[in-house]
């Protein structure tokens, strides 16, 4: 036999057993270690809600999982999120925990991350982490000075884009939260935006619902005299007439966090809802007017108000990408998470993809919310 062909031989008999040895120690190692990861996230939901005796898991995709968390009694206790997302140098899978309500964080447990040693890994620190306790998502990053109110948390020294990653990861666990349980973001101060009425055309529609307004009593009713009647649907006029070009009746419904919602009325009974809604991105806040046709939540537009993701992204020059929203009931999910997939992902940004998708289902939980208070 040449000595090509042995070669060949005992190296393919090396592979072969060492193969079969690391599958005979994987197949038994198996079941050890799976119950070492799930030891590892029920010790990390102990650690940010309090008196966990049980608790139901719910997995939204491959990167989140939601925990329900309960006590001898049965009754829930709080909420716990599982979630994955990209920090500085690599994926950060982080448990988040909160209160009953879906909106105030109880604690944060960093679960893997490979940050960078002395630096970005820092975020794994006892007085980072217990930063969050308390804190009520939308969160943002300070540098140079201490945390003001309860939607600040201080950035590590250089490692801000580590701290700014786990803060984003942290909203996005509650916006997915939400969209379980239907928490509404919460309020965020912040000063209220004047409203600037000289672009608002004068349809015959517009002239419509202004002395509709002033007919009725109740604005005069909930807002004090100064304040005109018609200004709320001056300013539902501004941001729907965008997507609606009919309309015959448009109200503004105020929100606690300033992120108001919309209805306006077309022919022939059609019914549209914008809601506006806000989260953390990769590179700074994302705020999107998503306007809804009843009764089925169908996207009719989305109107970016505010985003830098980066060049084509943050300026919304990716048609492609939000055109696959127009038509879709919501709420739609990422394709590759689900069997049932409807948008993909702009390549170089999934996370961002992932944040704005979970923006626009936080839209139709918004505005179901407001319409249930307006019939109230």
């Amino acid at each position: 036999m040449k000595v090509e062909v042995k070669m060949v031989v005992v190296l393919t008999a090396i592979a072969l057993i060492s193969g079969g040895v690391l599958g005979v120690v994987y197949t038994k190692t198996k079941p050890k270690i799976q119950r070492n990861l799930e030891l590892a996230k029920e010790n990390a939901l102990k650690k940010v809600v309090a008196n966990v005796h049980s608790y139901e898991t719910k997995d939204l995709d491959r990167y989140t999982t939601v925990f329900i968390a309960k006590d001898e009694a049965g009754h829930v206790v709080g909420y716990g999120v599982l979630i994955q997302g990209s920090g500085f140098q690599g994926a950060i899978k982080l448990m988040a925990g909160f209160d009953t309500t879906g909106t105030k964080l109880t604690g944060l447990e960093i679960i893997e991350n490979v940050e960078t040693p002395g630096l970005g890994n820092r975020i794994t620190e006892d007085w980072f982490k217990k930063q969050f306790q308390g804190r009520i998502p939308p969160i943002n990053v300070v540098k140079g000075r201490k945390p003001e109110n309860e939607h600040e948390i201080q950035a590590i020294t250089g490692a801000t884009i580590s701290s700014r990653s786990v803060v984003r990861i942290v909203n996005l666990a509650q916006t997915k939260l939400a969209s379980v349980i239907g928490a509404a973001p919460s309020p965020e101060p912040k000063e209220q935006e004047p409203v600037d009425t000289s672009s608002v055309s004068k349809t015959p529609a517009h002239e419509e619902a202004e002395p509709l307004a002033q007919r009725t009593g109740k604005n005069r009713v909930r807002r004090p005299e100064k304040v005109q009647a018609e200004q709320p649907d001056t300013i539902c006029l501004k941001y729907m007439s965008k997507f609606v070009q009919k309309i015959l009746k448009c109200k503004r419904i105020p929100m606690p966090d300033s992120l108001d919602v919309f209805v306006a009325y077309g022919p022939n009974g059609r019914e549209m809802v914008g809601s506006m809604v806000e989260g953390t991105g990769f590179m700074d806040r994302i705020k999107l007017l998503v306007v809804m046709e009843k009764p089925d939540f169908r996207v009719v537009g989305i109107d970016i108000l505010q985003m830098a993701e980066g060049e084509a992204f943050g300026k919304g020059q990716d048609s492609a990408f939000w055109s696959q929203f127009i038509g879709h009931p919501l709420p739609v999910q990422l394709k590759g998470e689900s069997e049932t997939g409807d948008i993909d992902a702009i390549s170089g940004a999934t996370e961002t993809s992932r944040t704005v998708i979970a923006l626009v289902n936080m839209a139709k939980v918004r505005a179901e919310k407001a319409l249930t208070t307006l019939k109230s």
